[in-house]
């Protein structure tokens, strides 16, 4: 039995799935993590702490069901999102030192 490339690497559509995937993961960072940054200022400067912890839920929410449905269409795709969060997060921190 003999497994033949083209079998093994991902087709076109994949590829544009994954790259799509990569685009929200990226989305899905720049949300998840600038919503924390605001939450840490908020906490910081003494706002309210009940709108904070809302948002806070709602982003854990909001991230674990968009890694669930990605998990379901196939491991290259959570890892697509996944890196996407991860680019995210570094924009984020690259704003925040900047800013500092």
């Amino acid at each position: 039995m003999s497994i033949s490339l083209f079998e093994v690497l991902p087709t076109g559509i994949q590829v544009l799935a994954m790259s799509g995937d990569l685009a929200a993961g990226i989305v899905l960072g720049l949300m998840y993590f600038g919503s924390l940054r605001w939450s840490v200022s908020r906490f910081a400067g003494g706002g309210g702490a009940a709108r904070t912890i809302a948002l806070m839920v709602f982003r854990f929410i909001v991230l674990g069901v968009v890694l669930t449905l990605a998990s379901l269409a196939g491991a290259l795709h959570l890892l697509a999102v996944t890196l996407g969060v991860f680019v995210g997060r570094s924009l984020i921190l690259r704003r925040t030192r900047g800013a500092t």
